[in-house]
């Protein structure tokens, strides 16, 4: 028996039917898709932008490093002097700096000024050798030191930020006594050129209190 034309068109309707609701389906997870992946991008983009702007207060907050705004020095001074200061320089040292050098360009025979960025390998092999994890400042190979004052003893250890638990006129003071033990006696400027170092970046005991 044939089938009638009525029968036929429900036969043809079916298949366009559900391939329309296939399409619809499809458009839908699409749409789903695109809205996703628009929802990863803007969320990258934010943490990206964040973490940028971590970075930028991180390093206003840290100070000026020893890169551009502190250029490490070449040595100064002779090779073959007794005394030797090295310096492993971060930003918390480096404004120091002048110091060093003006010591060693005061008495270049007596004194070899050399210093290193924190971040050479160089000054991290500096440090790490000596089991530090800071910038510091080695007198010949060594920064710890004991001084007599006053009949009182003063434990200094060069390392950080001078002004802490020591300013630059420690470092004079030890540089005074290596001079006595090599010479017995102070060149007649030494006074002079020690009076014009370090009075910004003095210990926390040599800071006159506030008034």
């Amino acid at each position: 028996m044939e089938p009638s034309g009525e029968d036929v068109v429900g036969t043809d309707d079916q298949p366009e039917s559900e391939t329309g609701t296939k399409r619809g389906a499809a458009k839908t997870v699409l749409a789903t898709c695109v809205a996703a992946m628009a929802v990863c991008a803007a969320i990258y983009s934010g943490s990206r932008v964040h973490h940028q702007e971590q970075r930028k207060r991180a390093a206003s907050q840290a100070g000026p490093t020893t890169g551009a705004a502190h250029k490490i020095p070449d040595p100064v001074g002779s090779e073959d002097a007794p005394i030797r200061i090295t310096v492993v320089l971060g930003h918390c040292v480096a404004p120091a700096m002048d110091d060093f050098v003006t010591l060693a360009e005061a008495w270049p025979e007596k004194i070899h000024v050399e210093c290193y960025a924190y971040e050479s390998s160089e000054g991290a092999k500096i440090v790490a050798d000596h089991g530090e994890t800071l910038a510091c400042i080695f007198i010949n190979g060594e920064n710890r030191f004991a001084l007599e004052s006053g009949g009182k003893r003063k434990e200094l250890h060069f390392h950080g930020p001078p002004g802490g638990p020591y300013g630059i006129r420690d470092v004079v003071d030890v540089v005074r006594v290596k001079m006595l033990d090599l010479d017995g006696q102070l060149p007649p400027d030494f006074e002079d050129v020690a009076g014009r170092i370090g009075p910004r970046t003095a210990s926390a005991s040599e800071r006159a209190p506030e008034p």
